[in-house]
């Protein structure tokens, strides 16, 4: 799980921005392979993503600010499900 990954002081914030990042990789390459190997990751990534996202999005309340990661991220799954669709 992204708890357990290293993300020395940095914000819920900034580890969502740095998940999406690694996780367009992912998605490159998934379009270089065959599908069956990827569902299963995709899925763990799917639920990392959005769990993040809504730890995201309590931090950004607890500031202040407006919490927009959640529905970013819902965003970003239907890519990652648009890529698995093919």
């Amino acid at each position: 799980m992204v708890e357990n990954v290293q993300f020395p002081s940095r914000t819920y914030n900034e580890k969502v921005l740095i998940v999406y990042f690694q996780t367009s990789h992912v998605i490159h390459e998934f379009r270089n392979w065959e599908a069956a190997w990827a569902m299963e990751s995709m899925r763990f990534v799917a639920l990392e993503i959005r769990l993040l996202a809504e730890k995201t999005d309590r931090e950004l309340s607890s500031s202040g600010k407006i919490p927009e990661k959640l529905q970013g991220a819902g965003s970003f799954l239907m890519k990652v499900f648009g890529v698995l669709a093919v």
